[in-house]
């Protein structure tokens, strides 16, 4: 056989049959029995076996359970909301527990403002955004394995791209920055702080039910006025009924602890500034998600924040609010935006009667129709202007002059 590139050519196969034939023919040597074992003494095991050794009492451990040692366990269990938990009956839900009612659409106050505020090439820098943080970021980790949506009893394959958690961020920060460069021609803007990353927690009482509202917002911008109110009727609300959710209850699926804390943790360190906007991602995939979903988990993170403003203001015991306490709130899952106005009018939410909160909900705004990549190259389809023009709205101050 001609010698070619081929047959010289390592073959995996061929080497492991090589080396089955070399080691095959090894002979075992034999060392002998070493020196010092030659004149031991041989003993039968089952001899060994039958001699009673001593025996060493060794006390039983307790068996406790981890939580148990834990400083802030308490026997009274504690139901817990968070921003990113999927409630079953979504807003509905979050309605009854908050005792919220719900207006279509959102205030005067702000839909007069949008389209009124306009910034230099705006539709191509949110474009860039957009790209930006879903395409041109160079940070690749390996994404979350979720269900298959054609195979749902198989997790999706490994794969290795830009995080969800990563592309909201990213789209967040950029859209507040486009909301801060209107700065030069709105001045009362420079007045306003932006925290990013703000924990909030909130205990109450209801129906004699312990509940703990634990959320965080991306950004949220704080001034040092108060967002003005919608209404200042809150009596008329008392005549309005809520959801009807019987027989379900409205603590259904809210995980029960018995770790946790009954102290509020607020974001603002003074009394001085104001929360009026909150930006919250949503970075659990769309298909878990629904539109009414998504709004319930914005309703209640609303509520967390603005009733831990009002306590921080009104002392921890208040019940009926001397003045109402608004805040505006944007949660989205980097396409679906929805936007909110909440007003708090009371903390009391025992019972459906008396004085009930409010909200305003502007829902399923979307950014873009469909992001995807052909040939290599990014392709965004059906950009919604109208979406930054609302959060333009909700960023300027409503008091600022146009």
């Amino acid at each position: 056989m001609r010698i070619t590139l081929s047959l010289l050519r390592q073959h995996l196969g061929r080497q492991i049959k090589a080396k089955w034939e070399e080691k095959k023919k090894r002979k075992i040597i034999d060392y002998g029995v070493p020196a010092a074992l030659q004149n031991a003494t041989i003993f039968d095991a089952n001899e060994v076996a039958k001699i009673e050794w001593p025996k060493i009492d060794v006390p039983e451990v307790p068996k406790i359970l981890p939580e148990l040692k834990h400083p802030l366990w308490k026997e009274k269990p504690c139901a817990q909301f968070s921003t990113d938990l999927h409630l079953m009956e979504g807003e509905t839900q979050v309605q009854v527990l908050t005792k919220t009612l719900k207006r279509e659409g959102l205030p005067s106050c702000v839909t007069d403002r949008i389209g009124q505020i306009q910034l230099p090439n705006q539709d191509q820098l949110v474009e860039g955004s957009i790209l930006h943080s879903h395409f041109y970021d160079s940070i690749q980790a390996r994404k979350r394995r979720t269900l298959d949506p054609k195979r749902p009893y198989k997790l999706t394959s490994k794969m290795y791209g830009i995080r969800t958690e990563r592309k909201n961020i990213h789209l967040s920060m950029s859209l507040i920055r486009l909301c801060a460069s209107m700065a030069g021609k709105y001045p009362q803007i420079f007045n306003s702080t932006a925290l990013y990353n703000s924990e909030v927690s909130f205990p109450i009482t209801k129906d004699g039910d312990l509940l703990q509202f634990k959320g965080e917002a991306t950004c949220v911008l704080l001034a040092d006025d108060p967002l003005p109110v919608v209404t200042s009727d809150v009596t008329s609300t008392c005549n309005e009924k809520l959801p009807d959710m019987f027989p379900v209850k409205s603590t259904l699926d809210l995980p029960e602890v018995n770790v946790y804390s009954m102290e509020d943790r607020f974001v603002s360190p003074n009394n001085k500034l104001h929360p009026h906007l909150l930006m919250i991602c949503n970075n659990a995939p769309a298909r878990m998600f629904k539109d009414h979903q998504l709004t319930g988990s914005g309703i209640g993170t609303a509520f967390m924040f603005a009733a831990s403003h009002a306590r921080h203001l009104y002392g921890p015991d208040v019940k009926q609010l001397p003045a109402p306490v608004a805040v505006q709130c944007i949660i989205h899952d980097g396409r679906r935006f929805h936007f909110l106005y909440y007003q708090l009018n009371t903390l009391d939410l025992d019972g459906e009667d008396g004085v009930k909160n409010m909200v305003w909900v502007d829902a399923t705004n979307p950014l873009y129709d469909s992001f995807q990549t052909l040939a290599q190259q990014p392709v965004l389809e059906g950009y919604n202007p109208r979406a930054l023009d609302t959060i333009l709205a909700m960023y300027s101050s409503p008091q600022q002059t146009l």
